[in-house]
């Protein structure tokens, strides 16, 4: 890693530190500086440790973390993200990649980890658990292919069914896999009802003796977590430029403005061409005069957008305002 460091990427050598059993960069860091490697002095940006994590040591600053060790408890968790999410002397930047703080992580089973990381961010550092789904995404595609919960509601996983020429030991799988499976002793068939890991599909593997049984399963685990995985995207997402009016709603899903009464709910928001967002609410004739609040806090919630955001009210058909404001 420090050679990495240094050849690769060209970084100094004095802002590289190295803390494992055998060295003692960090304490020899505290004996330089008053505070460490917190010291304005200190040049060290990039600390190397393998039991430091564990040990309790912080660093306030830390913004980045790299773990190349598996995680597996939700302590191990809470502690990688307890590194990079305490900044007492962040400020608020301009670029809104540096106003976060990242955690890279290697894990065997990304689903899993990914899970653990998203609870501990709700029930450990106070997030909400509609915000997480973003927090933690994956590395690779073939990762996030496997992260269902990351997409709750918008994938769909159509199970792998494959005819099997002697019957699999199941019994004796952990039982993360086993609810996976089922075995029709009927038709000899084998469902996989939900996608399978490479080290899950060799665990599998191990429950056949034949080499026919033994392809199949292989070819049916690569499926049920490959071509076997669809998701639903929306038009935005694909690139399609529309307009939709808010003909329902539901509480926390819809765009709204706050007004001093409660909420309203714009009939129309779209993307435009130029990545700014259009909302425009249309009032009956006989609501226009009582609408005045409406229209000043859309006023003012495009005024506040620098630019990203524009509001328009509109009655009787007058869609000419729509038409000057998008000129």
């Amino acid at each position: 890693m420090h050679a990495e460091l240094i050849g690769n990427h060209h970084i100094p050598a004095e802002e590289i530190v190295v803390a494992t059993g055998e060295e003692k960069g960090l304490e020899q860091i505290d004996a330089d500086y008053r505070l460490g490697v917190a010291d304005p002095a200190c040049p060290v940006k990039f600390i190397i440790t393998q039991k430091a994590l564990a040990e309790g040591w912080d660093c306030p600053f830390a913004c980045i973390l790299v773990s190349m060790a598996s995680l597996h408890s939700a302590t191990a968790v809470e502690q990688l993200l307890g590194r990079v999410l305490r900044q007492p002397g962040a400020s608020h930047r301009s670029s809104r990649l540096l106003n976060q703080s990242y955690a890279f992580v290697v894990s065997r089973n990304f689903a899993e980890t990914a899970n653990a990381l998203r609870e501990r961010l709700v029930t450990g550092a106070g997030f909400e658990r509609r915000e997480v789904s973003e927090f933690v995404t994956a590395a690779t595609s073939k990762q996030a292919r496997l992260d269902l919960d990351g997409h709750a509601g918008r994938v769909f996983v159509r199970p792998v069914t494959i005819a099997l020429p002697e019957r699999p030991d199941l019994k004796g799988l952990p039982k993360p896999i086993r609810s996976k499976l089922s075995w029709d002793a009927r038709l000899n068939t084998l469902t996989i009802s939900a996608p399978l890991t490479a080290d899950e599909g060799e665990v599998l593997k191990a429950t056949v003796t034949s080499e026919a049984a033994v392809s199949a399963i292989g070819q049916a685990a690569e499926a049920s977590r490959t071509s076997a995985i669809e998701f639903f995207q929306t038009p935005a997402e694909l690139g399609e430029c529309f307009q939709m009016p808010q003909l329902v709603w539901r509480e926390a899903c819809s765009f709204f403005l706050q007004n001093a009464d409660g909420r309203f709910y714009p009939d129309f928001v779209c993307r435009l061409p130029d990545a700014t967002t259009l909302a425009v609410e249309y009032k009956g004739a006989n609501r226009w005069a009582s609408a005045e609040d409406d229209s000043m806090i859309g006023g003012l919630w495009a005024a506040f957008s620098e630019g990203r955001c524009r509001f328009v009210m509109v009655t009787a058909k007058c869609w000419d305002a729509i038409d000057a404001l998008l000129s």
